[in-house]
């Protein structure tokens, strides 16, 4: 989510070929972790809340949110990024 016309939010797309809600909630990890700030995705109709605490899904943006990652596997992804950029 990134700020639209006339101040209004808007999704830009970052994939075209995520082939499922987990994937597309890691590379919104990666998003966050180069940014530095929480992060705001979806995928296929779910809006997916990515901030340092958590990564949560959820139908809407007043709906129950959910999480997507238990804090281990969320800790895999992070590391995983870090290899990567400490690869490249």
């Amino acid at each position: 989510m990134a700020p639209g016309m006339n101040g209004r939010q808007d999704f830009r797309p970052i994939s075209n070929s995520v082939e499922n809600l987990e994937t597309c909630a890691g590379q919104l990890e990666g998003l966050r972790l180069q940014q530095g700030q929480p992060v705001t995705g979806a995928f296929q109709g779910r809006y997916i809340y990515v901030t340092p605490e958590e990564i949560t899904v959820a139908a809407g943006p007043r709906a129950q949110r959910y999480r997507v990652f238990t804090p281990e596997q969320r800790a895999r992804i992070q590391a995983g990024y870090a290899a990567l950029r400490k690869g490249g």
